[in-house]
């Protein structure tokens, strides 16, 4: 029977915890773009929202990081609860049957 690393499962919480406020911290302090200036010169103009999809595409990146490794300590979580469940349902079986065997013998 395989033993659930719970040590494993609690010290994974943290880091999940820590990831997501590091994102939102990132999306709370980063600076506000300048809007863009109607009257500027396209080349200014374009390079402007080349910066700002760079921006968006680097934090895109960062926010699948940490959904990948939510949704991998997610599925290490569902694993263990399920073997637990197994061993939960397993342990009451045979209680049942000990009990039953008390009784009739």
């Amino acid at each position: 029977m395989a033993v659930i690393p719970w040590t494993q499962i609690l010290n994974a919480i943290p880091l999940a915890v820590a990831a997501a406020k590091s994102l939102r911290q990132f999306w709370a302090t980063r600076p506000r773009p300048q809007p863009l200036d109607p009257a500027a010169d396209p080349k200014a103009q374009i390079a402007q929202l080349e910066a700002r999809i760079a921006a968006l595409e680097a934090a895109e990146v960062e926010q699948t990081r940490l959904m990948e490794q939510m949704a991998e300590q997610m599925q290490a979580i569902a694993r263990r609860v399920t073997i637990a469940y197994a061993c939960g349902v397993a342990g009451v079986a045979l209680g049942a049957v000990a009990v039953v065997r008390l009784f009739v013998a």
